[in-house]
């Protein structure tokens, strides 16, 4: 196969063959098989074998897909631009296509974005959260996965993640625990999460000033959990800083 795409490019790239070749011309501008397979390879790109669009559907967005990065223009293909109202609370996050946002009630809205390069329609659902006091969130919508991040208290000095499907906010199936806790002794004011999600693992920093120390200094903590065993793979703690870290830091 990789053999008769490179003979497709080649016959494709000699303008002089197919005006000789007038039947192989032919056969291959009337074959849009032939021709995403072409297009795919001069791109430097795969076919998706998951990917059940008709052929000739999925030459012309690739056509688009290339001709919008050579324009520079956008390429969702909607006609009117995208308006979503903002909640105006505390967290929000835009990652892989959807919109998290949560409103000063702690509502979280979730809007996955429309695009008819990718097929997809807008989709839009909200979650009341069974939890008190989320502090903070992460989502991988490629897992189906929503990450909250619950305070530590004096009472309860426990660092909680609450592993959750994205559309539900069930349990999720593939985490071995519902929940995360680790023991986070030190409990201060203001606490600042910043999470990232890569596959198996989850990153999180977590940074607080502490009541007992000067203005300038701080507690900071990193940690790495394989979310679906529930294992604390890495932890590092940072006693004492000068200028406190930017949560962006930390996202991908």
């Amino acid at each position: 196969m990789q053999t008769s795409i490179t003979i497709y490019i080649y016959i494709l790239l000699c303008p002089l063959i197919l005006q000789v070749c007038k039947e192989l011309k032919e056969h291959i501008e009337h074959d849009k098989i032939i021709q995403y397979k072409i297009e795919l390879e001069i791109n430097g790109m795969e076919m998706n074998t998951n990917n059940d669009w008709p052929v000739a559907d999925s030459l012309k967005r690739l056509r688009q897909h290339q001709s919008g990065w050579e324009r520079l223009e956008g390429l969702s293909g909607l006609k009117e631009p995208i308006v979503i109202p903002m909640q105006r609370g505390d967290l929000g996050v835009l990652y892989g296509g959807v919109l998290a946002q949560a409103d000063p009630a702690g509502r979280f809205h979730f809007t996955k974005l429309a695009s008819t390069f990718h097929h997809i329609q807008q989709e839009n659902w909200e979650i009341s959260p069974d939890i008190p006091s989320v502090g903070g969130f992460g989502m991988d919508p490629a897992q189906d996965l929503l990450v909250w991040i619950t305070y530590p208290t004096p009472a309860v000095p426990m660092l909680s993640l609450h592993l959750r499907t994205l559309k539900k906010a069930e349990k999720h199936p593939l985490a071995r625990h519902e929940v995360i806790c680790h023991n986070h002794s030190i409990v201060g004011p203001d606490w600042y999460y910043s999470i990232a999600i890569m596959q198996d693992y989850i990153g999180l920093w977590v940074s607080s000033l502490a009541p007992y120390q000067l203005i300038e200094d701080g507690i900071a903590s990193f940690f790495v959990w394989n979310w679906k065993e529930g294992r604390l793979e890495l932890v590092s703690v940072v006693i004492s800083y000068l200028h406190q870290p930017t949560p962006a830091l930390m996202d991908v």
